[in-house]
C-alpha cells in the first residue's frame, strides 16, 4: 500500500549506503572542529507493538524522513530493523530537539495515513558532537542503550557525553619594544578564562626578530598584538608580511 509523502521546499539528500557514513561522519567531526560549530546526530527508531515492520513500510518512511530533512542533511537506513541516522551540520542540541518535534507532529497528523494505518510511532535519540573523539559505533550504542526498554512513545532522549569541545591551540606573539608592557600583556593573557584555548605564547622586542623565527610559521590560529613604532621592522611592515602569506587568514591582529 503507498502512502502520501509529503514533499519539501528544499531538495533532500539521502545516503544510502550506510558503510559510507562513517567516512562521512569522519568528515563532518573534523568541520567541527575546525570551525568550532557542533553536529547532531539523530537515532530515529520505528515503535510499534501489534504488527511486523515490512520493507514497503520501511521505505514509505525512509520517503517520509527524506522530505522533511534539509538539503545539507544526510540521512542513512542503518541495516538494524527500523532504525534510521540523520546527520543535522551544522546543528546544536536545540536545533534537533526543534527539528524532531515538527518532524513527530507532522507524523502524529491525523491525514499522515503512513503512521496512522500501521499504528507505528517513532522514538529519537540526539546526539550533540562537540569534539573529534566521538566514534560513530560509540554514538549509536548509547543511543540504541536508551531506547532499549523505553516504553513511552514519540520519546526523545539524549546523549550528552560528546558534547564537550576539543582544545584548540592557539599561538600568540607580543611584539613590544618595552620589557614591562610585554610581562604585563603577558601576565594578562594567562589569566583570561578562556578552557576551550590552549594559549602558546611566546614574546619579541621586534618585528625583525619575529619574522626571523619560525614561530609563526605553523598552521595554528596566531593572534598578533604589537606595537607600530619599533626599534627596527615596524608593526606595518610585519602586518603586510604577514598578510602576503598564503594561509594568512589564521592570523589575528
Amino acid at each position: 500500500m503507498k502512502y502520501r509523502v509529503e514533499e519539501s521546499a528544499e531538495p533532500n539528500g539521502l545516503l544510502a549506503n550506510e558503510y559510507k557514513m562513517y567516512s562521512v561522519f569522519q568528515l563532518l567531526k573534523a568541520n567541527v572542529f575546525r570551525s568550532r560549530t557542533t553536529l547532531s546526530i539523530i537515532l530515529l527508531k520505528i515503535d510499534n507493538q501489534l504488527t511486523s515492520i515490512n520493507n514497503d513500510v520501511e521505505r514509505d518512511v525512509s520517503q517520509f524522513l527524506q522530505s522533511k530533512i534539509r538539503g545539507s542533511d544526510i540521512i542513512v537506513k542503518l541495516s538494524a530493523p527500523s532504525e534510521w541516522c540523520i546527520f543535522l551540520s551544522p546543528s546544536g542540541e536545540e536545533e534537533a530537539i526543534a527539528f524532531i518535534q515538527r518532524l513527530f507532529n507532522s507524523a502524529k497528523d491525523k491525514d499522515n495515513m503512513l503512521f496512522q494505518s500501521n499504528d507505528i510511532s517513532l522514538s529519537a535519540v540526539i546526539a550533540e558532537i562537540g569534539n573529534s573523539r566521538a566514534a560513530l559505533d560509540e554514538v549509536f550504542q548509547n543511543g540504541r542503550d536508551l531506547l532499549l526498554n523505553e516504553q513511552e512513545l514519540w520519546a526523545i532522549k539524549y546523549v550528552s557525553k560528546f558534547k564537550e569541545k576539543d582544545v584548540e591551540k592557539v599561538r600568540v606573539s607580543i611584539i613590544e619594544d618595552d620589557n614591562i608592557f610585554q610581562k604585563v600583556l603577558q601576565l594578562a593573557l594567562f589569566k583570561l578564562p578562556i578552557k576551550q584555548f590552549n594559549l602558546e605564547i611566546k614574546t619579541f622586542s621586534d618585528g625583525y626578530e619575529f619574522l626571523k623565527s619560525d614561530w609563526y610559521r605553523s598552521s595554528h590560529t596566531h593572534l598578533i598584538i604589537m606595537n607600530d613604532i619599533l626599534p627596527k621592522k615596524k608593526g606595518l611592515v610585519v602586518l603586510n608580511a604577514l598578510n602576503n602569506l598564503p594561509n594568512h587568514k589564521r592570523f589575528i591582529t
